[in-house]
């Protein structure tokens, strides 16, 4: 039960599940829709720029900071874990995220979509999992990736 456990070591998961499935809620619409060209939402933007902050962290913008997703251990982690299983990288899945914002092409949208939507739905699964039964626990002193 969370309450049993320490809720420090839940609390990355949780933001990050309940951020996966505003997301996965995003990709659906565009699904149902494949024909017109969606707009960076302001979601999918924020996804893009939290995963971009994961592979360049000095090139993030101070005062944005706070407003990105990956920035606990626990997030970070549920992310590299998620990448692994799907043998992606972080740049893989931004150029899936940009391509279905831009593309003419509504059958590519379609597999794009079809592929994020199984990527977010696995590290949803992932994070809320983890939230219960947490596979390892947060290092001491680590509060958040960026901070000092």
């Amino acid at each position: 039960m969370l309450g049993r456990r320490n809720i420090r070591d839940s609390m990355g998961y949780v933001t990050l599940g309940l951020f996966t499935s505003a997301l996965l809620d995003e990709l659906l619409k565009i699904k149902k829709n494949p024909g017109a060209t969606p707009e960076h939402t302001q979601v999918i933007k924020l996804t893009i720029d939290s995963l971009n902050a994961i592979k360049s962290p000095k090139a993030v913008d101070k005062q944005s900071l706070p407003d990105l997703v990956f920035q606990d251990y626990q997030e970070v982690s549920t992310l590299r874990k998620t990448l692994s299983s799907f043998s992606k990288s972080i740049d893989d899945i931004v150029k899936t995220l940009n391509d279905i914002c831009i593309t003419s092409d509504s059958e590519k949208r379609s597999k794009d979509v079809y592929d994020a939507i199984l990527f977010f739905m696995e590290l949803a699964h992932r994070s809320i999992i983890n939230a219960e039964c947490t596979e390892e626990r947060v290092p001491p002193g680590v509060k958040l990736l960026g901070s000092k």
